[in-house]
């Protein structure tokens, strides 16, 4: 790629081609987004199907959304947008950092985002089967600061943090895990990911770490 400055880059789902998606920064300081198609077979890139300018200052986060909907989430610090090659849409939010997300639904239409102070917000994108129609926002509660999120089921989140106890939370009730990841493991390296995985029909953590630590056991709440 052309940008020296990139912010994000990720793939989106559901390209005819293989495409990426680069959040980059320029010259002058202002942020905007490209895409570019992977040619395999001349191993370049070639221009994408569409790009956007002059996005929020503080934009640094790209979330690609999946089937049926697909297109890209753009998480700014004031603004939070959706594009795709046929829509693009954006709602205001309050000044924050997102930190860390987690996906809700298999078909891409909620995220939970985690920011800076410990704030836990619920972003849906509001669609008409597969049109999307708009974004909307609301605050779930303050946790910890995220370091990863992971949804496991029935309204149970388990967030991840390298700065603080790590929770798990129902709804808006927050309760914290009896053991944090750093009294879990012999190491104190911070987890880099969280992944909910079956036993013996409880809901178990498997903590990414490069090796394979004990796992924690969230009862249900």
């Amino acid at each position: 790629v052309e940008e020296l400055r990139v912010l994000d880059i990720k793939f989106l789902y559901g390209c005819p081609r293989p495409t990426i998606v680069v959040l980059y920064q320029d010259a002058e300081d202002v942020r905007h987004m490209k895409t570019y198609e992977v040619a395999l077979k001349d191993e370049c890139f070639a221009e994408g199907p569409w790009s956007q300018n002059s996005l929020d200052n503080g934009a640094e986060l790209l979330i690609p959304v999946p089937p049926p909907l697909c297109g890209v989430l753009i998480i700014g610090e004031e603004t939070i947008v959706y594009c795709s090659a046929s829509a693009f849409k954006a709602i205001g939010i309050r000044r924050s950092i997102t930190k860390a997300y987690g996906r809700v639904d298999a078909d891409g239409s909620r995220y939970l985002l985690g920011d800076h102070k410990g704030l836990l917000h619920l972003l849906v994108i509001t669609h008409d089967r597969e049109k999307v129609t708009g974004l909307k926002i609301e605050l779930l509660g303050k946790t910890c600061i995220a370091s990863s999120i992971s949804y496991l089921d029935n309204d149970v989140v388990f967030v991840c943090s390298s700065y603080g106890d790590s929770q798990s939370s129902k709804g808006k009730e927050l309760v914290a895990v009896m053991h944090t990841i750093q009294e879990s493991n012999s190491s104190t390296q911070p987890p880099l990911e969280v992944q909910a995985v079956p036993r013996e029909g409880d809901m178990a953590m498997q903590i990414e770490k490069g090796y394979a630590p004990p796992a924690l056991t969230i009862k249900p709440v």
